[in-house]
């Protein structure tokens, strides 16, 4: 009995709390107020103002921005104590709350995927931006791009004004039908309208769904109209009836309808197109920005993993592996927003050179390929985008076609690029394709455009013709290289770099004046080759001679070690010469010796002895072919004894010299 008397003046008390509770809340209590109340846009103004002119810190903006947005969501909190109170269910819908029937609307208009979005709000879209940019200043980007994941979460992906003219006729109709309403429910927002701030849109905004509401009941007006002048006709055949009115009213409710609907179109055609741009530019900067932070962050995270794994990379092997294992890529949040920024924004060729980047450095060839081709239309167009980038995206373009081994295209491309005329087309671009930034090379002493006008050179050499255009290139840039001042001894890589590319550019116009049987200019081609390969055989020569020396030192210092006393001075010496200078000259004696064989020398004197017993010089064949005897390897050298016999027959041993089965006669 007691137990049950507990529990009824329990419920007891309960029961007189909660009528305290109903007689206590306010007979109008709204959901929340709107931003626009809520917030000053002046204050917005203001921040954003000072933080652009640097006059306002990172932290400070971060703490005004949180405030003012405050401002706003604070008042949730305090709905949420307030809901604990009891309200009564309205028995008719003039009871219901002026912003709960906002709400109601706004959820019922939601399309496929709106929950990510909250209601249209430019201020709090300003505001999270603002938050940000001062995060990103403070290089905390995890915190940076959730403010500007929120920001998008306020702005709105609006309907394509010109999805009807892209459509097909009979779903024009339609699809015009369905922008209006998105126009209204978007563009014409009342909330939204009073945190516009362009005086247009916000006036075409407040009469577009009166608009819309006159043009839907005219259409079903001309309806009846129509239907009207049936039974009119009707009725006068029975003796009655006025059809002629009838008619009159309804070519009167169809001009007005045809009216109302140029009305709308002029709408959609004008202030919801700069409406739409302006939004979509905006979303589309956003996601640009966010794209740029999750790919910061998720390089961190990589490079973090690479360290913890012990990784080729970081064990020192890294760096002469190739860009495939190398470069970070597959960065697939990074690259779904870079698509949906293009989608919002297509015509920004920024966002389309990072996703063809992207998928190049993915090996995703196609993609890239298309990519870099829509770069290249967007910024090509009369009165484009700025051109800096433009040539990298041109010689990435054919590098791709190169890969996929079309080469007709490749070379297309490379002519496109070097039509073009405009003064900052190669700005940037050395500086960019540089791998190590640290070391020269020999792109670092050519003019950039005579770098790839060798590429497109050797392509039409190789692969696609014309011989003539590849002659061309290569003169031009065969002066180039003779103009270059040879890099001293220090740097013997970047000199023998230039030395053998000045080789390959001679033996090429060779092989052209060869097919073009132009014997005389071949032979003066070949030994003006000939004279680099004999330099760069001079110099290997000194480079071995300095090993030797070096070698010869470092035995008489390790023989004094072992006879006398340890002295300091030569044990310095000695581990001198034998960590310090010998792998120096060790290093420079090969790369000279690799070299000289990559050359192949002996090739090109068995041409120039062939071309000279041709042309019956017999007294400069010999000696080549002695020339050739003592540098040629197996095959090489066995030639060069027959024919050097052979000549003893005169100008007849031309029919009968040895010659290797690819030998271009």
């Amino acid at each position: 009995m007691a137990a049950r008397k507990a529990s009824a003046v329990a419920l007891i008390l309960i029961a007189l709390f909660l009528t305290g509770s109903l007689a206590s809340a306010p007979e109008d209590f709204p959901l929340a107020r709107p931003v626009q109340e809520a917030i000053n846009v002046q204050e917005i103004e203001r921040l954003e103002r000072q933080f652009a002119d640097g006059s306002l810190p990172a932290d400070d903006a971060i703490r005004f921005a949180g405030d003012l947005i405050g401002q706003y969501t604070g008042q949730f909190r305090e709905k949420r104590r307030n809901d604990r109170r009891a309200l009564p269910v309205p028995d008719r819908l003039a009871d219901l709350n002026a912003d709960l029937v906002r709400l109601m609307q706004i959820v019922r208009n939601r399309e496929t995927g709106a929950g990510f979005f909250y209601e249209r709000s430019p201020y709090m879209q300003r505001l999270y931006v603002l938050l940000g940019q001062a995060y990103e200043a403070k290089k905390e980007p995890v915190r940076a791009l959730s403010a500007y994941t929120t920001a998008l979460r306020y702005g709105s992906f609006e309907r394509p004004y010109d999805d009807p003219e892209r459509a097909r006729e009979q779903d024009r109709a339609r699809l015009r039908d369905e922008i209006y309403h998105a126009i209204a429910i978007g563009m014409g927002d009342a909330d939204r309208l009073t945190q516009e701030p362009d005086a247009q849109v916000q006036q075409a905004g407040e009469a577009f769904p009166e608009t819309l509401r006159r043009f839907r009941q005219l259409r079903l007006d001309v309806e009846e109209a129509r239907r009207l002048i049936y039974v009119e006709e009707a009725k006068q055949l029975r003796g009655g009836g006025d059809p002629a009115t009838a008619r009159a009213n309804y070519e009167r409710l169809q001009g007005e309808l045809e009216q109302t609907e140029q009305r709308l179109e002029a709408v959609r055609l004008g202030i919801y197109k700069t409406y739409y741009e302006r939004e979509s530019a905006a979303g589309g900067e956003l996601l640009h920005k966010m794209a740029l932070l999750s790919k910061e962050i998720e390089t961190s995270l990589r490079l973090q993993e690479r360290v913890l794994n012990r990784s080729s990379y970081y064990r020192g092997t890294g760096n002469v592996l190739g860009e495939e294992r190398t470069v970070l890529r597959d960065f697939v949040g990074y690259r779904a927003l870079l698509e949906l920024a293009h989608r919002l924004n297509p015509r920004r060729a920024e966002y389309v050179q990072l996703l063809a980047e992207e998928y190049r450095t993915g090996r995703d060839l196609p993609r890239a390929i298309m990519y870099y081709e829509l770069v290249v239309d967007l910024v090509g167009q009369p009165g484009g985008q700025s051109t800096q980038g433009l040539a990298l995206s041109y010689i990435r373009l054919a590098g791709l076609y190169a890969d996929r081994q079309n080469y007709i295209r490749s070379v297309q491309t490379y002519e496109r690029l070097f039509a073009r005329t405009e003064p900052d087309l190669w700005q940037g671009v050395k500086e960019r394709l540089r791998d190590q930034p640290s070391t020269r090379s020999l792109a670092d002493l050519l003019d950039i455009q005579t770098t790839f006008r060798l590429h497109l050179a050797d392509l039409m050499f190789e692969k696609t013709g014309p011989l003539n255009r590849a002659k061309g290139l290569y003169e031009q840039s065969l002066s180039e290289l003779r103009q270059i001042a040879l890099p001293d001894e220090a740097e013997y890589l970047l000199r023998q770099a230039v030395l053998r590319r000045q080789y390959e550019v001679l033996l090429r116009l060779a092989a052209i004046e060869r097919r073009g049987r132009q014997s005389e200019a071949e032979s003066r081609l070949l030994a003006e080759a000939l004279q680099i390969g004999r330099r760069l055989e001079e110099e290997s020569g000194a480079a071995l001679t300095a090993l030797q020396s070096i070698d010869r030192q470092r035995a008489d210092v390790s023989a004094q070690l072992k006879i006398g006393p340890e002295e300091q001075e030569l044990s310095q010496r000695f581990y001198r010469l034998s960590y310090v200078e010998r792998p120096i000259a060790a290093e420079k004696e090969a790369s000279y010796r690799s070299t000289v064989q990559a050359l192949d020398l002996p090739q090109i004197l068995e041409r120039q002895a062939y071309l000279a017993v041709r042309a019956r010089d017999l007294n400069t064949a010999r000696p080549l072919y002695l020339e050739m005897i003592q540098k040629g390897r197996g095959d090489q050298a066995t030639r060069a004894r027959q024919n050097l016999e052979l000549l003893s027959e005169g100008p007849a041993a031309l029919r009968r010299l040895k010659l290797p089965p690819d030998f271009e006669r």
